[in-house]
Order: structure tokens, then C-alpha cells, then sequence
């Protein structure tokens, strides 16, 4: 009679173990959904319809083929006069360059970047809008070769820093940086 009771005890234990178990996974499943459902709301909102029209859109087409950006090589970025830190972002949108080393006044340090056009389908106008963090003793300014870009063809700018007030005892630097704006131009 004991023994009886020793199994029917343990399968009782067993079978309430298995439940809990069965719980915890259920319960886990469950709220792990509600988590992926949460974290990407739009993945369950784009409709049939609302696909079609954003094909239709140019606006849209050419953001995703269109890519104009600084490019990294051999020749680019190059310092001429000066001395600096030349760089391009992680996007290769913007390059920025750190000069110092510019004494008297008329000096100057020209910064050479490459500008590519990767873009499928698409022209592109470009220009490069400047930031100076030092424009009481710089002067900072831009020549691009040009501005007008074809397909996969490459352009030149050239920033031009120059020293526009003697420093008094202490050297002067500054950091500027260059970041592109582009349109597209449909071919």
C-alpha cells in the first residue's frame, strides 16, 4: 500500500513538474511574440497597395539608387601646405580636416577630396556646405572642379584655409569640415 502511494505521490510530482515546465515554455513563446511584434511594428503594416505606389515614386526610387560621397584613396584625401588630419565619415557624406601648422597670414593649406557618383540611373548637381569651428583667424572657402557629376564618373574639390589673423604667442587651429549636398539629375 505504501509503494502505491510512493508512485502515485512521484507521478503526481512528475506530472505537476510537467505542467509548470509546459507553462514556462507557453508563457515564454507568448511573450517572446509580443516582444517581435513590439520591436518591428512596420513589417505588419505595409500593405499590397501601399508597395505599389512607393514603386511608383520617383522620390523614393532615387534615394535608393542614388549615392554621391567622398571617396578614400591614394590620392584622396591629400594635404597640400600645412599640416593636418584629413578624414572622411563612416556615410563618406562629409570629410572634415584638422589644420594647424599655418603661422603668418596669407598662408594657406589646401585639402583635396574625390567626389564620386555612384548612383545607378542618376546625374547629380553637387555642392558642399562648410563648417569653419575657427573663423576668427580662418578663412575657409571651396573650389569644386565640377559640379555637375555624370554616372559612375568622379569630381574634385578643393577646400582652401587661410590664416587670416596672426595668432599672438600660441598656435591657432581649426576644424572644418565639408559635407555634400547632392540632387539627383534623371538621365
Amino acid at each position: 500500500d505504501n509503494m502505491k502511494k510512493n508512485n502515485s505521490e512521484r507521478n503526481a510530482k512528475t506530472f505537476v513538474l510537467i505542467a509548470v515546465i509546459v507553462l514556462a515554455i507557453g508563457y515564454a513563446i507568448i511573450t517572446t511574440s509580443i516582444i517581435v511584434i513590439k520591436k518591428y511594428p512596420d513589417v505588419f503594416i505595409i500593405k499590397k497597395d501601399d508597395k505599389e505606389q512607393i514603386e511608383d515614386n520617383t522620390e523614393i526610387d532615387a534615394e535608393e539608387n542614388f549615392n554621391v560621397h567622398y571617396l578614400s584613396s591614394k590620392t584622396s584625401p591629400t594635404i597640400i601646405g600645412g599640416t593636418g588630419t584629413a578624414t572622411i565619415s563612416e556615410d563618406k557624406k562629409s570629410a572634415s580636416f584638422y589644420v594647424n601648422n599655418i603661422v603668418s597670414n596669407d598662408d594657406r593649406a589646401y585639402i583635396k577630396y574625390d567626389i564620386y557618383n555612384d548612383s545607378n540611373g542618376y546625374n547629380a548637381n553637387i555642392d558642399i556646405n562648410i563648417t569653419n569651428s575657427n573663423p576668427e583667424y580662418f578663412k575657409v572657402s571651396k573650389e569644386i572642379e565640377n559640379d555637375f557629376i555624370r554616372e559612375k564618373n568622379k569630381t574634385t574639390v578643393t577646400f582652401i584655409i587661410e590664416l587670416i589673423k596672426s595668432p599672438i604667442n600660441t598656435e591657432e587651429t581649426t576644424t572644418v569640415s565639408g559635407t555634400i549636398v547632392a540632387k539627383p539629375v534623371k538621365k
